[in-house]
Protein backbone atom coordinates (compact mmCIF):
# COMPACT_ATOMS: atom_id res chain seq x y z
CA UNK A 1 0.00 0.00 0.00
CA UNK A 2 1.76 3.49 -1.17
CA UNK A 3 0.01 5.26 1.52
CA UNK A 4 -1.31 8.20 -0.40
CA UNK A 5 -4.32 10.12 -0.74
CA UNK A 6 -6.14 11.92 2.49
CA UNK A 7 -7.33 8.88 4.42
CA UNK A 8 -4.10 6.83 3.85
CA UNK A 9 -1.77 8.97 4.22
CA UNK A 10 0.40 9.06 7.24
CA UNK A 11 1.34 12.41 7.46
CA UNK A 12 -2.19 13.44 8.70
CA UNK A 13 -1.27 11.61 11.99
CA UNK A 14 2.20 13.26 12.46
CA UNK A 15 4.46 10.54 10.65
CA UNK A 16 6.31 11.00 7.81
CA UNK A 17 7.52 7.94 6.17
CA UNK A 18 10.74 7.55 3.43
CA UNK A 19 12.10 5.20 0.87
CA UNK A 20 8.44 3.97 1.15
CA UNK A 21 9.16 2.73 -2.77
CA UNK A 22 11.72 3.01 -6.00
CA UNK A 23 10.69 4.16 -8.80
CA UNK A 24 11.43 2.30 -12.18
CA UNK A 25 11.87 3.68 -15.10
CA UNK A 26 10.54 2.09 -18.44
CA UNK A 27 12.97 0.48 -20.67
CA UNK A 28 11.01 1.61 -23.68
CA UNK A 29 10.08 5.46 -22.52
CA UNK A 30 12.50 6.95 -19.95
CA UNK A 31 9.79 9.40 -19.09
CA UNK A 32 7.13 7.04 -18.03
CA UNK A 33 7.84 5.24 -14.29
CA UNK A 34 6.32 3.66 -12.49
CA UNK A 35 6.87 2.75 -8.52
CA UNK A 36 7.78 -0.64 -7.09
CA UNK A 37 7.00 -0.52 -3.29
CA UNK A 38 9.91 -1.55 -0.50
CA UNK A 39 10.22 -3.97 2.26
CA UNK A 40 8.87 -2.33 5.15
CA UNK A 41 12.16 -3.06 6.57
CA UNK A 42 13.45 -0.68 4.73
CA UNK A 43 11.32 2.35 5.07
CA UNK A 44 12.75 5.44 7.23
CA UNK A 45 9.88 6.83 9.33
CA UNK A 46 9.82 10.46 11.23
CA UNK A 47 7.32 11.84 13.65
CA UNK A 48 6.49 15.21 13.68
CA UNK A 49 3.42 16.15 16.21
CA UNK A 50 3.33 20.01 14.00
CA UNK A 51 1.88 17.48 11.25
CA UNK A 52 -0.56 15.76 13.84
CA UNK A 53 -3.69 16.78 12.95
CA UNK A 54 -6.10 12.98 13.36
CA UNK A 55 -6.11 11.03 16.63
CA UNK A 56 -4.77 8.03 16.34
CA UNK A 57 -8.11 6.27 17.51
CA UNK A 58 -9.94 7.73 14.25
CA UNK A 59 -7.04 7.07 12.22
CA UNK A 60 -7.35 3.25 13.57
CA UNK A 61 -10.77 3.17 12.80
CA UNK A 62 -10.59 4.79 9.03
CA UNK A 63 -7.70 2.38 8.40
CA UNK A 64 -9.84 -0.94 9.04
CA UNK A 65 -13.00 0.47 7.50
CA UNK A 66 -10.86 0.91 4.42
CA UNK A 67 -9.26 -3.10 4.85
CA UNK A 68 -12.88 -4.20 4.89
CA UNK A 69 -14.24 -1.92 1.98
CA UNK A 70 -10.88 -2.64 0.01
CA UNK A 71 -11.42 -7.09 0.91
CA UNK A 72 -15.77 -6.97 -0.21
CA UNK A 73 -14.81 -4.30 -3.64
CA UNK A 74 -11.86 -6.97 -4.30
CA UNK A 75 -14.63 -10.13 -3.63
CA UNK A 76 -16.93 -8.29 -6.49
CA UNK A 77 -14.03 -8.09 -8.77
CA UNK A 78 -12.49 -11.86 -8.48
CA UNK A 79 -16.93 -12.57 -8.92
CA UNK A 80 -16.80 -10.59 -12.82
CA UNK A 81 -17.38 -6.98 -11.98
CA UNK A 82 -14.49 -4.40 -13.00
CA UNK A 83 -12.98 -2.39 -10.39
CA UNK A 84 -15.46 1.22 -11.36
CA UNK A 85 -18.24 -1.79 -11.57
CA UNK A 86 -17.27 -3.12 -7.59
CA UNK A 87 -16.91 0.00 -5.75
CA UNK A 88 -20.73 0.39 -6.75
CA UNK A 89 -21.66 -2.84 -5.95
CA UNK A 90 -23.51 -2.99 -9.41
CA UNK A 91 -24.47 -6.46 -10.50
CA UNK A 92 -23.77 -8.11 -13.98
CA UNK A 93 -25.64 -6.98 -16.95
CA UNK A 94 -24.40 -9.04 -19.51
CA UNK A 95 -25.20 -12.39 -20.13
CA UNK A 96 -22.39 -14.72 -18.84
CA UNK A 97 -20.94 -12.08 -16.74
CA UNK A 98 -20.14 -13.60 -13.54
CA UNK A 99 -20.51 -17.09 -14.55
CA UNK A 100 -16.81 -17.70 -16.81
CA UNK A 101 -13.88 -18.84 -14.89
CA UNK A 102 -10.29 -18.28 -15.27
CA UNK A 103 -8.35 -21.48 -15.19
CA UNK A 104 -5.26 -20.18 -13.46
CA UNK A 105 -6.49 -17.92 -10.37
CA UNK A 106 -10.30 -18.89 -10.52
CA UNK A 107 -11.56 -15.48 -10.83
CA UNK A 108 -14.22 -14.68 -13.17
CA UNK A 109 -13.95 -13.87 -16.86
CA UNK A 110 -16.07 -10.19 -17.41
CA UNK A 111 -16.44 -7.89 -20.46
CA UNK A 112 -13.25 -5.81 -20.98
CA UNK A 113 -14.84 -4.22 -23.70
CA UNK A 114 -17.62 -4.61 -26.07
CA UNK A 115 -16.70 -7.44 -27.71
CA UNK A 116 -14.78 -9.91 -25.71
CA UNK A 117 -14.35 -11.29 -22.20
CA UNK A 118 -10.87 -11.56 -20.01
CA UNK A 119 -9.81 -12.43 -16.62
CA UNK A 120 -10.96 -9.97 -14.27
CA UNK A 121 -8.40 -10.25 -11.51
CA UNK A 122 -5.86 -9.87 -14.71
CA UNK A 123 -7.67 -6.76 -15.94
CA UNK A 124 -7.66 -5.46 -12.74
CA UNK A 125 -4.38 -5.19 -12.06
CA UNK A 126 -4.76 -8.70 -9.47
CA UNK A 127 -1.24 -10.53 -10.23
CA UNK A 128 -3.04 -12.73 -12.68
CA UNK A 129 -0.79 -13.88 -15.71
CA UNK A 130 -3.96 -14.91 -17.92
CA UNK A 131 -3.89 -12.35 -21.10
CA UNK A 132 -6.47 -14.70 -22.96
CA UNK A 133 -9.43 -12.39 -24.52
CA UNK A 134 -12.02 -14.15 -26.43
CA UNK A 135 -15.19 -12.99 -28.68
CA UNK A 136 -18.25 -12.28 -27.10
CA UNK A 137 -20.18 -13.80 -29.48
CA UNK A 138 -17.77 -16.91 -29.44
CA UNK A 139 -18.71 -17.65 -26.27
CA UNK A 140 -22.58 -17.08 -25.86
CA UNK A 141 -22.92 -18.94 -29.38
CA UNK A 142 -20.75 -22.07 -28.13
CA UNK A 143 -22.09 -21.95 -24.55
CA UNK A 144 -26.06 -21.31 -25.63
CA UNK A 145 -25.53 -24.33 -28.23
CA UNK A 146 -24.32 -26.79 -25.04
CA UNK A 147 -26.99 -25.38 -22.97
CA UNK A 148 -29.40 -26.47 -25.61
CA UNK A 149 -28.68 -29.64 -26.34
CA UNK A 150 -28.05 -30.31 -22.83
CA UNK A 151 -31.44 -29.34 -21.80
CA UNK A 152 -32.95 -30.96 -24.90
CA UNK A 153 -31.91 -34.78 -23.66
CA UNK A 154 -35.34 -36.92 -23.97
CA UNK A 155 -34.35 -37.50 -20.17
CA UNK A 156 -34.38 -33.81 -19.44
CA UNK A 157 -37.71 -33.30 -20.77
CA UNK A 158 -39.30 -36.34 -19.43
CA UNK A 159 -38.71 -35.25 -15.79
CA UNK A 160 -39.56 -31.47 -17.20
CA UNK A 161 -42.73 -33.43 -17.77
CA UNK A 162 -42.69 -34.92 -14.35
CA UNK A 163 -42.47 -31.76 -12.19
CA UNK A 164 -44.95 -30.03 -14.07
CA UNK A 165 -47.99 -32.46 -13.51
CA UNK A 166 -46.47 -33.45 -10.00
CA UNK A 167 -46.95 -29.53 -9.28
CA UNK A 168 -50.00 -29.38 -11.21
CA UNK A 169 -51.37 -32.61 -9.21
CA UNK A 170 -50.74 -31.04 -5.80
CA UNK A 171 -52.23 -27.81 -6.18
CA UNK A 172 -55.45 -29.46 -6.95
CA UNK A 173 -55.28 -31.74 -4.07
CA UNK A 174 -54.33 -28.33 -2.03
CA UNK A 175 -57.51 -26.90 -3.02
CA UNK A 176 -59.65 -29.25 -2.66
CA UNK A 177 -58.35 -30.39 0.80
CA UNK A 178 -58.68 -26.31 1.67
CA UNK A 179 -62.43 -26.49 0.48
CA UNK A 180 -63.30 -29.46 2.60
CA UNK A 181 -61.73 -27.80 5.51
CA UNK A 182 -63.62 -24.73 5.43
CA UNK A 183 -66.94 -26.61 5.47
CA UNK A 184 -69.85 -26.61 2.80
CA UNK A 185 -68.12 -29.66 1.11
CA UNK A 186 -66.84 -31.79 3.84
CA UNK A 187 -69.16 -34.71 3.60
CA UNK A 188 -69.36 -34.50 -0.11
CA UNK A 189 -68.81 -38.60 -1.30
CA UNK A 190 -67.91 -37.33 -4.67
CA UNK A 191 -65.51 -34.40 -3.48
CA UNK A 192 -63.95 -37.59 -1.59
CA UNK A 193 -63.35 -39.43 -4.31
CA UNK A 194 -61.71 -37.05 -6.58
CA UNK A 195 -59.85 -36.20 -3.65
CA UNK A 196 -58.37 -39.93 -3.12
CA UNK A 197 -58.21 -40.24 -7.03
CA UNK A 198 -56.17 -37.12 -7.31
CA UNK A 199 -53.85 -37.86 -3.87
CA UNK A 200 -52.98 -41.67 -5.64
CA UNK A 201 -51.97 -39.98 -9.59
CA UNK A 202 -49.65 -38.05 -7.66
CA UNK A 203 -48.05 -40.84 -5.66
CA UNK A 204 -47.90 -42.99 -9.17
CA UNK A 205 -46.53 -39.92 -10.86
CA UNK A 206 -43.80 -39.18 -8.09
CA UNK A 207 -42.79 -42.64 -7.63
CA UNK A 208 -41.34 -42.45 -11.36
CA UNK A 209 -41.90 -45.10 -14.41
CA UNK A 210 -45.67 -44.33 -14.15
CA UNK A 211 -45.60 -41.00 -14.79
CA UNK A 212 -46.65 -41.58 -18.67
CA UNK A 213 -50.04 -42.63 -17.46
CA UNK A 214 -50.90 -39.98 -15.14
CA UNK A 215 -53.26 -37.47 -17.74
CA UNK A 216 -53.50 -34.13 -17.28
CA UNK A 217 -55.63 -32.21 -20.21
CA UNK A 218 -54.32 -29.02 -19.27
CA UNK A 219 -50.92 -29.68 -19.08
CA UNK A 220 -50.88 -32.35 -22.38
CA UNK A 221 -48.39 -29.84 -24.12
CA UNK A 222 -45.76 -30.10 -21.44
CA UNK A 223 -43.16 -30.89 -23.84
CA UNK A 224 -43.79 -29.13 -26.30
CA UNK A 225 -43.87 -25.86 -24.63
CA UNK A 226 -40.48 -26.66 -23.26
CA UNK A 227 -39.07 -27.12 -26.56
CA UNK A 228 -40.22 -24.19 -27.42
CA UNK A 229 -38.97 -21.91 -24.43
CA UNK A 230 -35.75 -23.76 -25.07
CA UNK A 231 -35.10 -22.79 -28.44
Amino acid sequence: MRGVGILRNPVYRGTIIWSRCTWKRSASDAHRRRPIMNPSSEWIEHEDQRLHIVDDQLWRCVQSRLVRQAASVGARVKAGLSRKAAATGREPRHLFSGWLTCGLCGARFTLVNRRSYACASHVNGLACSNTLHVRRDLVESRLLAGIRKSLGRPEIAAEIERRVRSAGLRTEVENLVNAIAQGGLRNSPALGRTLRELEADLKALESGPAANQVVIPALSDIRHRFRRTLE
